[in-house]
């Protein structure tokens, strides 16, 4: 009987230590999960302020990249309509016949009647990448501001082929002059009776613009 107790004791001991042990690797448990989680957020707090400083230092760098670019002369977009070469000083303009239902469809790029400036610096070349999106015959010519019903060019080469007779649908023509001459100019189509129906835009050779530019009205 003596030796059954002293069993008995021993596996109540044994028990309670088991159980004191399990306790406390419960308690030594929690606390690590709670370091860890700390020890996360402080990490995803690093890891958040570096992304975020490493895009600032990018968007600068890119920001610096593109700048440099032009003034070295890279062609670089200035417009939906432009492209420029500073290095070459040539602007590309894209000149776009019939491009919607603007005036009856008698529009360069959407606008009518001097509604859209293309402004050169004086001594710059110009290249004019033409297109007629038009079922209508359309052409384009520089002529002087005043006489915007002319179908002769007021600047040597500022012209699509053919003026008076224009091109059909789906015809793309490139031309390209010089701006020599400062002044105050007109972007017609010189097929009879579209200038007057609104066919024209603005053209302006400046001595005191620095850049090429487009603004409309």
């Amino acid at each position: 009987m003596s030796s059954n107790r002293a069993i008995s004791a021993m596996l109540v001991t044994c028990l309670g230590v088991v159980s004191l042990l399990s306790g406390c690797g419960g308690a030594a448990n929690t606390a690590q999960n709670a370091a860890n989680a700390v020890g996360n957020a402080v990490q995803n707090t690093v890891n958040a302020t570096g992304n975020a400083v490493q895009n600032t230092v990018n968007a600068v760098g890119n920001a610096a990249q593109n700048t440099a670019n032009v003034a070295g002369g890279a062609t670089a977009a200035t417009s939906p309509w432009m492209t420029v070469n500073a290095g070459t000083k040539t602007v590309t303009f894209l000149l776009i016949a019939g491009y919607n239902n603007a005036g009856g469809g008698f529009n360069f790029n959407g606008y009518t009647n001097g509604g859209m400036t293309f402004t050169v610096p004086k001594g710059w070349t110009v290249k004019i990448n033409f297109q007629n999106n038009s079922t209508v015959p359309h052409s384009a010519v520089v002529v002087p501001y005043n006489k915007r019903s002319a179908d002769t060019p007021a600047i040597p080469g500022a012209s699509s082929p053919n003026p008076e007779q224009g091109v059909g649908k789906g015809v793309k023509q490139t031309f390209s002059f010089k701006a020599v001459t400062a002044g105050k100019y007109a972007i017609v189509c010189a097929v009879p009776g579209h200038e007057e129906a609104g066919m024209w835009i603005t053209f302006v050779v400046s001595d005191t613009a620095t850049a090429p530019s487009v603004t409309t009205s």
